[in-house]
């Protein structure tokens, strides 16, 4: 890349940058906590003690105990926990599967495993035409199975759209007309971007990856309610109290809650969440020239950091390579077709069009970047957009 181009990335859904304080803490704890932390000795002891403060910490800002939590190596194992346990704790009237629309690879590829194996019928729930799971479907799938409901999965924010589903609608829906029905939310894009209370929506399991917060790769969590039901999915050396064996890496849990820490205060949420909302402002306003369409929902049910949006008769592969020549990181998202890839009886989901689908983009602004790298962004989009629409015309 020229010195010459900047280098912006706008790319923290898939990966958030880890902060210089985190990575400077992390990297003197991995000198320092090098001992294995199930060792009896003094600097064993030490390392265990430094899981165990993490632990309290990042609970802390759940409002919920440190043993409901369940250290992982990222939110796809914590998803394939969840669906191991859901067959674990299955009653045999259960025979129905309910998952959304535009659900994470981890999550369909769990539900479609977990329904072959013990033969279910997976029935995914449509979104609405801003993308939010449709409650009212939702309400009518419950009412028509109730207790033949096995599990609903659900996301918390759409990392493909932003949109922020009505958690406490869906748990009322739940404990109205499918009480037995195991519930779980993959909070992966949420945490840090939004709050809301696992006690309260009585949610039964919650997964969580530390690099979408600003800590290191390869650390997730898992919350589960009631852990006296938890089945582990991977056994061997009994640590994490049986839950989950595996030598944990006490540097990375201390990253990840350090990140949780920085993330997790209500009022720091809401001054990031009001800042990102002018620099989305500011940078829709810099292309209101062009012709481009944005896929989310209302400001109450749409996180303003994930700008979904897509241009008439541009691919956003080719639009993400042109701006990437600028020196800007976008992204595509990579599972839009799954958006439109499910029914339920006969109705097919509202979701992404095959156009949107094909020339969707998604730009993520948070709270690192500044008025200057909007503009900047901004003024790239132009350039580019502007001179494939030429090329499109030719």
């Amino acid at each position: 890349m020229s010195i010459n181009k900047p280098n912006l990335y706008f790319d923290a859904t898939a990966s958030h940058p880890i902060p210089s304080d985190i990575w400077q803490t992390y990297c003197a704890n991995l000198q320092k906590y090098y001992a294995n932390p199930a060792a009896v000795y003094e600097s064993g002891i030490l390392a265990q003690k430094l899981i165990t403060e993490s632990l309290r910490d990042i609970a802390s800002t759940f409002n919920v105990a440190p043993g409901q939590l369940l250290i992982t190596s990222g939110a796809t194992e914590s998803i394939n926990t969840v669906f191991y346990n859901f067959a674990k704790r299955r009653r045999k009237q259960q025979d129905i599967l309910l998952i959304a629309q535009g659900e994470h690879a981890a999550t369909v590829a769990a539900a479609k495993r977990l329904a072959d194996d013990l033969q279910l019928e997976l029935i995914y729930v449509p979104l609405t035409s801003s993308y939010l799971l449709d409650t009212d479907c939702l309400e009518n799938l419950l009412q028509q199975y109730g207790e033949r409901i096995l599990a609903l999965s659900n996301v918390s924010l759409s990392n493909e759209t932003g949109t922020i589903n009505d958690l406490m609608l869906i748990s009322r829906l739940l404990k109205k007309y499918a009480p037995k029905a195991l519930w779980h939310v993959d909070n992966v894009q949420g945490w840090g971007k939004i709050a809301w209370d696992f006690v309260q929506t009585a949610v039964d399991y919650v997964s969580m990856g530390g690099h979408k917060i600003g800590a290191p790769k390869g650390c997730g969590l898992l919350y589960i309610k009631e852990p006296k039901y938890f089945k582990p999915f991977i056994v061997g050396g009994g640590q994490q109290n049986n839950m989950r064996s595996g030598t944990e890496n006490p540097p990375l849990v201390r990253a990840m809650a350090d990140a949780a820490l920085k993330n997790g205060n209500i009022s720091r949420l809401n001054a990031k969440r009001e800042y990102i909302q002018k620099l989305r402002d500011l940078l829709l306003q810099n292309i209101s020239t062009l012709s481009y369409s944005i896929q989310g929902a209302a400001a109450l049910r749409q996180y303003p950091g994930i700008v979904a949006i897509s241009f008439p008769n541009i691919r956003g592969e080719v639009l993400l390579h042109s701006l990437e020549r600028e020196g800007i990181s976008v992204s595509t998202a990579s599972s839009c077709h799954n958006l439109a890839a499910g029914k339920v009886a006969a109705q097919k989901a509202a979701c992404f069009t095959e156009a949107v689908a094909q020339g969707h983009l998604r730009i993520t602004i948070n709270e690192e970047h500044q008025v200057d790298d909007i503009l900047i962004l901004a003024k790239a989009i132009n350039k580019c957009v502007s001179f494939l629409a030429e090329i499109n015309r030719k």
